[in-house]
């Protein structure tokens, strides 16, 4: 069989501090690593099926999964990529990985089983309600992943732990992104504080 397009996807693993992306492809239900392989020998029921490997277009996919970090230009050598927690973390890098492997439809297989980088993929939405009286006002802020809140005590702790995420209710993290914790961090320093307002 030739001109097969594969259904992309992409394996997580972590060892240790190191998150590891392993692409991998589907032809007709039959899971391929990214290899020099040019065909797979598949048995379906009483007959042997020989698939030729579109390797134009999973050159393409890998291609696009390089294009994701600088580091990965340079791995070269091995069959999947992979960088070290700080390097993941770093500029909101994990969410825009997450993003793009959305926008390209690629499947995701074994996000559940990281422990050290199982953050969660739902961008933090920022809520503040401000209330007022005649001489304070009070700001409460909390911020939403997905369908999980964390409320600014949470966030404060990380905060003065030095921590650039927070944990939720399911176990995993929510990333803080560096841009966007200078642009907050002033509403987390008053929140949940009543301030005197000026006479």
């Amino acid at each position: 069989m030739d001109d097969v397009i594969p259904e992309n996807r992409v394996y997580l693993k972590e060892l240790g501090e190191t998150f590891v992306i392993q692409p991998a492809f589907s032809y007709h239900g039959h899971d391929v690593e990214w290899n020099d392989e040019t065909r797979i020998t598949v048995q379906e029921g009483n007959k042997v099926l020989v698939i030729h490997r579109n390797k134009e277009a999973e050159e393409n996919f890998v291609n696009s999964l390089r294009a994701l970090h600088s580091n990965f230009s340079i791995q070269s050598n091995y069959n999947y990529f992979f960088l070290r927690a700080k390097e993941a973390l770093k500029n909101s890098w994990f969410f825009l990985f997450f993003d793009a492997l959305k926008e390209m439809d690629v499947r995701v297989f074994g996000f559940e089983q990281l422990r050290n980088f199982r953050f969660s993929s739902s961008k933090p939405v920022t809520n503040l309600q401000i209330s007022s009286g005649i001489d304070w006002f009070d700001a409460q802020v909390e911020v939403v992943y997905g369908d999980q809140k964390v409320g600014i005590r949470d966030i404060k702790r990380a905060l003065a732990n030095k921590q650039n995420y927070v944990q939720l209710a399911d176990g995993s993290l929510g990333l803080l992104p560096e841009e966007w914790l200078k642009k907050y961090s002033l509403l987390f320093k008053i929140g949940k504080k009543k301030i005197k307002a000026p006479a």
